[in-house]
């Protein structure tokens, strides 16, 4: 299956990065996404997401064509999906006992000297417990710290008043970070349940929307509604005045090519045109990159800096010139 990227990339004063990710079959895809098992899941749109900004590569290295979304995701995957998401340097110094044969150590040492997770044993805590799942109440603590959210004064969830976690649970929950776990009434949290893989998606997806986190990474990805054939969708967020956009934006195609894949990935006619409050802007080629399973095709184009009143940013997706979606962006600046 074709798959389509656009990343769109927001500054005020300095640069910031995010996702926007979004699918579409061009002509001559086969049906194939990003991982073979996600299809049918209500977090198969953030696992895309996840995968195209490279914050995970699948769960059966080296072919990685699976994603595992039911399996609950242990401290040490959670350790290197978070530093990935937020882009935190590496570092080393062997902070904890049990990590030393860990695939993950240098990604936990880094989670260790940002502050954001502090062990597994109190009060000595110089464990992680890499193996052990993370439950949902742990999550919202290393993503409180992470995003270092305001805590609110009360809560709507009634199983959380026992919770260690419980302060980060309601700082979480009013930063629209999570919504429960039992809707539609979504009364409850249930923080001692562990977190899946494609849960995990889904809140690093809305943490990273809206909230700035380490970095000052941003997405707007989060809350697109596409047409029941997927060609049609729409998104809207608010922004502040003065932000500038820098937009990468293409295709990728997921390895190995089948049939003439990599020559339609190569033409011309296969590309993406953003405009502008209807206008056209002008894009940078910047070239076809093949990794180990997927090959990218990007776009670069500079919109202009966001004035008040409401503005409208549409991407349109072109495979071998047939137009396979549209996405149009509604940007309100208060």
């Amino acid at each position: 299956m074709i798959r389509q990227i656009s990343v769109i990339a927001l500054a005020a004063l300095v640069l910031t990065g995010g996702v926007w990710a979004s699918e579409a079959t061009g002509a001559g895809g086969n049906g194939r996404g990003a991982f073979t098992d996600d299809d049918g899941s209500v977090h198969e749109h953030d696992i895309n997401g996840f995968a195209a900004a490279g914050i995970t590569r699948g769960c059966n290295p080296p072919a990685n064509d699976r994603f595992c979304p039911k399996q609950p995701v242990t401290r040490q995957e959670m350790a290197s999906f978070l530093v990935r998401a937020l882009g935190l340097p590496p570092a080393s110094g062997g902070k904890f006992v049990d990590t030393a044969e860990s695939i993950h150590a240098a990604e936990i040492d880094a989670l260790a000297a940002a502050g954001i997770t502090v062990g597994c044993n109190p009060p000595k805590n110089d464990r992680f417990c890499p193996t052990q799942p993370v439950t949902r109440g742990q999550m919202a603590s290393f993503l409180a710290r992470a995003l270092d959210i305001d805590v609110p004064e009360s809560s709507n969830f009634v199983d959380i008043s026992s919770s260690v976690h419980r302060e980060d649970i309601a700082a979480l929950a009013a930063a629209g970070i999570t919504r429960g776990c039992n809707p539609p009434d979504n009364t409850r949290f249930c923080p001692r349940d562990p977190v899946t893989r494609e849960q995990m998606a889904s809140f690093l997806v809305r943490a990273l929307d809206g909230v700035e986190p380490i970095q000052n990474r941003f997405t707007l990805r989060d809350g697109i509604r596409c047409t029941k054939d997927g060609i049609t969708c729409t998104g809207r967020t608010t922004l502040a005045r003065g932000v500038d956009f820098d937009v990468m934006e293409g295709w990728y195609q997921v390895l190995p090519y089948q049939g003439n894949e990599r020559q339609e990935l190569s033409r011309g006619s296969t590309h993406v045109e953003f405009l502008w409050n209807g206008k056209s802007i002008a894009r940078e080629y910047l070239g076809i990159t093949e990794g180990d399973t997927r090959a990218w095709k990007q776009f670069r184009i500079d919109p202009p800096p966001l004035t008040r009143g409401t503005h409208t940013l549409k991407g349109i997706w072109r495979w071998n010139g047939v137009t396979t979606q549209t996405v149009t962006y509604t940007i309100t600046v208060p």
